[in-house]
């Protein structure tokens, strides 16, 4: 995959990020992996309750395997007490592909996805990019239509948080300047676009539950504040050692904005 530097990148110099490229993909996993897949799909088909009206939003936007495995059986565990549907968010965008992912595979973790039983997956950062090109359409989830016109209920100082601790996280500066003041305002337009987003698929999807990966920067951190302004229940799985998950409840919500955690 070729990846352009977006507005305001600074190429990583980091050596051990160009071996980590160079190096074969450790996910290239062939018929192991199939056979995974076959095993995953069989034990879920009949160890979780039918599809329901509610919905499990599922995060997989991470490269790492495990942790996809990870957040899909703690879906998969709420499915097997409460019948849900289970829709995916999934994608990357070219900042963090830049310096933080080598080998993220939208295709591997779509198929794991299926695997589990997703009865829907969506490329959120596709939908995010049209909209930030001025297209804002409506879109199908699951069978349920999602507005094109939603707007966020999120208050702006939370937004500008957020905007602030992802503009220094893809910038990898520890506090902004003016000089990072074009990549922000990028960022601040696609954060806008994904608060939208988020906000239409909750509205209109019926969520269950949130299981993210991470609760930070604009990608992830939105989906959670959404969640928890609409008391959806988020749960965070944990995304090193072993299948560790902590529960975000509306009683938790913190009056004060955070960006990041």
């Amino acid at each position: 995959m070729t990846v352009s530097n977006s507005i305001g990148f600074r190429p990583t110099t980091d050596t051990r990020f160009d071996k980590r490229r160079q190096a074969p993909n450790p996910q290239q996993l062939g018929a192991s992996f199939d056979r995974f897949c076959e095993v995953a799909q069989q034990f879920w088909l009949t160890n979780t309750l039918p599809s329901g009206d509610g919905t499990i939003l599922v995060e997989l936007m991470t490269e790492d395997i495990r942790v996809g495995i990870r957040s899909l059986t703690i879906a998969n565990a709420i499915r097997r007490v409460t019948p849900a549907r289970v829709v995916i968010v999934l994608g990357a965008d070219s900042d963090w592909l830049s310096f933080q992912w080598t080998y993220y595979d939208k295709e591997l973790l779509t198929k794991l996805a299926h695997a589990y039983g997703a009865d829907d997956v969506i490329d959120i950062h596709e939908i995010v990019d049209e909209r930030v090109r001025g297209v804002r359409r409506d879109f199908e989830v699951a069978g349920t239509v999602i507005p094109g016109d939603v707007r966020s209920g999120i208050d702006p100082e939370t937004l500008e948080s957020v905007v602030e601790a992802t503009t220094a996280r893809v910038a990898r500066v520890p506090r902004l300047t003016d000089a990072e003041a074009e990549k922000a305002a990028e960022v601040r337009r696609r954060s806008v676009e994904f608060s939208d987003v988020y906000d239409g698929l909750l509205q209109h999807l019926n969520p269950v539950a949130v299981v993210t990966s991470h609760v930070d920067y604009n990608h992830w951190g939105l989906a959670v504040e959404s969640a928890m302004r609409m008391e959806v229940p988020v749960i965070h799985v944990q995304t090193t050692g072993g299948l560790k998950a902590y529960m975000l409840g509306p009683e938790r919500r913190s009056e004060e904005p955070s960006g990041s955690t």
